[in-house]
């Protein structure tokens, strides 16, 4: 389902101010262009250039994601899907703060790695796609475009918001009688391409090169790394090259680059360029604020005299020179000494329910403040507190409605998050300034209830099965809730809570509940069983599912990676098992039948390396060790890491992505895929996203591979199930999506898994 257009600025941290602030805001009032930069993902962006052209030229920079990333990879938790989207948007926003850009979303399905632009074109639809980027463009209304993505590399979605960028461009270009020109990355590094800026610059205010304020964003991103560390000998000139408008004159991209800021030559006749000596601020370039808040003053009043007499006649002329009246105006304020800070008392609020927000104002000479008063929505402020300092914060308390009922300017269509505009009124020096700090609250239900799984999995014929569940409870209400918390269980199935009795209130917010269930007959669960928590009228169901799958007799050890799916497949089954953490992976006696690297562990579990041969002599005494899938940098042998298998494996990017891809058997009669279950072709249907990622591209002749499988129009793959035989023992190396099976209760998955553990 298509979300609407969202904008969230990156900045809704307590405002800023001082020197460098005043110094964005007078390069702001030289210009009125707005950037837009087009990404398919979240960490998609063109961070380096857009801080560039921020923080150098004061120019207006927008991101814009096709997706929020939910079906990308987690590195750093369990969290996928709708949760994972919503991980990544907050990632996104403080990314964004580091470059001070703005961020919005059209909110397409994030469904997987595609291969073809033909593939998301027809799982987001052509038309809903085009429609929904020449909305974006006619809301935002930018005056040049840059994306990373091309229509015809990588990701299918990285294509197709390529080439919807590339289709509405014109249509839009000739709705506002201009050409908005389209750069892209050369597809050559050694394509110097004709647009260039050297973000190895040193920024002299922030003290950080603009390559390095990029990278700091990008550490946000923290469920996509591991990142590299910042190598400023590594740092490249960004090169762009025009795709749209080709081999027309009338662009001049070498103007493009020497007309910063104004952007002369790419805007109709008749926009103001503050740079104009009449106006004083040709000099506003000073990091300090000292001798140019007269240049600002005079710049503030001339083109506050113009607006009022309406010299401007066209709408989106008022709208850039009211955009630069606005920098002028926070150039007055920070030049001033003063900044304002706005922020919501608590950041979640149940809708209905009660909503509190703060806004002060700082200043080192409080005489400079002649006026301070706050409204939002026909509400006025008052003093937080009483007394001197209560004079200077002012409090908003209301009722936090849906939009449909209070027309909100910004929403977040993923988080539901609201962005808030209180109405700063302020008199500083003699000026009238009204200002609009942003304060972001999260429309929450009034009460949370999370159990720690999606399913819970018993296997078929056990009974007294015994697990162990917790649930989380989180309350945001205004008073005391009503009712009772309790859980509900099908028949034969019996529940015991720790503590047996929870009270949520004002003052206790949240609580765990720990859930010890017993299963009489897992034969005789029906299709729909499930354990359901209560609280008053709240409730939050975890299906029960019994699946036909052998429990392994043989210990097992885990090393555990970012992820908790496996462990909570190996709880669920009952297998025998223990976790080794770093010191337990140091000394403790490898006496199991299996041990278990999870996904992506060698990223995660740094100390791998050190316990290499342990592992490996562990194999070869007969042993079996399971590594499931890793990306490329994390597995790959290199200087100073050896890599952990005990033959020749490259992982590299190949993948299956198509969740239905056939699968051929190479060798049926293997015994990883005769016992204890017969895996065959049923236990492959109904996978969800994909079937494998990162496999293997090359390996030495020891390792036998078991299956082959293929995209359509693709050549087969045969690296996502490798064997081989080390010592006594098995070293097994698995690039199948096991971990999204496993989560939904999938009866192949959890067999093959069994199968991998052995008998």
């Amino acid at each position: 389902m298509l979300l609407p257009i969202a904008l969230l600025a990156a900045a809704l941290a307590p405002q800023s101010g001082g020197t460098a602030a005043f110094r964005q805001a007078c390069l702001d009032a030289q210009t009125d262009a707005l950037v837009l930069n087009v990404a398919a993902h979240p960490d998609d962006e063109a961070a380096r250039s857009m801080v560039y052209l921020r923080r150098t030229r004061g120019l207006r920079t927008v991101a814009l994601f096709s997706t929020c990333g939910e079906g990308g990879q987690n590195a750093i938790g369990r969290d996928i899907g709708a949760a994972l989207a919503k991980r990544r948007v907050m990632e996104t926003l403080a990314a964004a703060s580091h470059t001070d850009t703005e961020v919005r979303w059209l909110g397409f399905a994030d469904f997987g790695f595609s291969k073809s632009l033909d593939e998301t074109l027809r799982v987001w639809g052509e038309p809903a796609l085009c429609d929904a980027m020449l909305a974006a463009l006619r809301e935002i209304r930018p005056d040049i475009v840059f994306t990373n993505h091309d229509t015809v590399r990588g990701h299918g979605h990285h294509r197709a918001t390529a080439y919807a960028i590339e289709k509405v461009l014109p249509i839009y270009s000739a709705e506002v009688g201009r050409k908005v020109p389209l750069f892209q990355r050369p597809a050559d590094d050694k394509d110097e391409g004709p647009l260039q800026f050297d973000v190895a610059r040193l920024d002299p205010v922030v003290g950080k090169t603009f390559a390095r304020q990029a990278h700091e964003g990008l550490l946000e991103h923290a469920s996509q790394g591991p990142w590299s560390p910042h190598d400023p000998a590594r740092v490249r000139l960004e090169r762009w090259k025009l795709v749209w408008p080709k081999d027309d004159p009338s662009v001049d991209v070498t103007r493009v680059l020497d007309g910063l800021p104004s952007f002369e030559g790419l805007f109709r006749k008749g926009f103001v360029q503050l740079s104009d000596p009449e106006y004083g601020l040709s000099e506003l370039r000073s990091q300090r604020p000292d001798g140019q808040l007269s240049g600002v003053f005079q710049a503030l009043e001339a083109f506050r005299r113009e607006l009022a007499a309406g010299k401007y006649g066209d709408v989106e002329s008022r709208t850039r020179v009211a955009r630069r009246v606005a920098a002028l105006e926070r150039a007055w304020l920070y030049g001033r000494g003063v900044s304002i800070e706005a922020y919501a008392l608590r950041d979640r609020a149940p809708l209905f329910g009660r909503a509190a927000m703060r806004v002060a104002v700082h200043c080192d000479d409080p005489k400079v403040i002649e006026r301070f008063d706050v409204t939002w929505q026909g509400l006025a402020a008052a003093p937080a507190v009483e007394g001197p300092l209560g004079e200077r914060v002012r409090e908003l308390t209301f009722h936090l409605l849906p939009p449909g009922l209070r027309a909100d300017r910004e929403r977040d269509p993923v988080t539901g998050a609201r962005v808030l505009r209180p109405q700063v009124n302020l008199r500083i020096a003699g000026v009238d300034l009204v200002v609009e700090p942003r304060v972001r609250i999260v429309p929450v239900e009034p009460l949370d209830l999370t159990w720690d799984r999606e399913v819970c999995v018993i296997p078929a014929g056990t009974k007294g099965a015994r697990r162990l569940l917790s649930l989380d409870l989180d309350y945001h209400g205004d008073s005391a809730p009503t009712g009772s918390f309790h859980v509900t269980a099908p028949h034969g199935v019996t529940c015991e809570l720790r503590p047996a009795k929870i009270e949520l209130s004002t003052e206790r917010r949240d609580a765990r509940a720990l859930v010890r269930v017993t299963i009489d007959d897992a034969t005789r669960l029906p299709p729909d069983a499930a354990l359901i928590a209560h609280y008053g009228a709240r409730s939050e169901r975890l299906p029960l599912r019994a699946v036909d799958v052998t429990v392994p007799r043989r210990k097992v050890a885990l090393v555990r990676g970012p992820d908790d799916t496996l462990l909570r497949a190996l709880q669920d089954l009952g297998v025998d098992h223990v976790e080794l953490d770093e010191r337990a992976l140091a000394v403790a006696d490898l006496e199991f039948g299996t041990v278990l690297l999870d996904m992506r562990t060698a990223g995660h579990r740094r100390d791998l390396r050190d316990h290499r041969e342990r592992l490996l002599e562990f194999c070869a005494q007969g042993g079996r060790v399971v590594a499931f899938y890793h990306k490329a940098g994390e597995w790959n042998a290199r200087e100073g890491w050896p890599g952990l298998a005990p033959f020749e494996l490259t992982v590299g990017d190949e993948r299956v992505s198509e969740e239905d891809a056939a699968v051929t058997f190479l060798q049926p009669d293997h015994p990883l895929l005769r016992a204890p279950h017969a895996i065959g072709p049923a236990d492959f249907v109904g996978w969800v996203q994909e079937r494998g990622l990162n496999f293997p591209s090359k390996w030495a002749s020891e390792w036998t591979p078991l299956l082959r499988m293929a995209d359509a129009g693709e050549k087969p793959q045969d690296g996502s199930l490798l064997v081989a035989r080390h010592g006594r023992g098995e070293f097994i190396y698995c690039s199948l999506a096991l971990y999204r099976q496993w989560r939904v209760g999938h009866a192949g998955g959890l067999r093959l898994l069994v199968n991998l553990i052995g008998e």
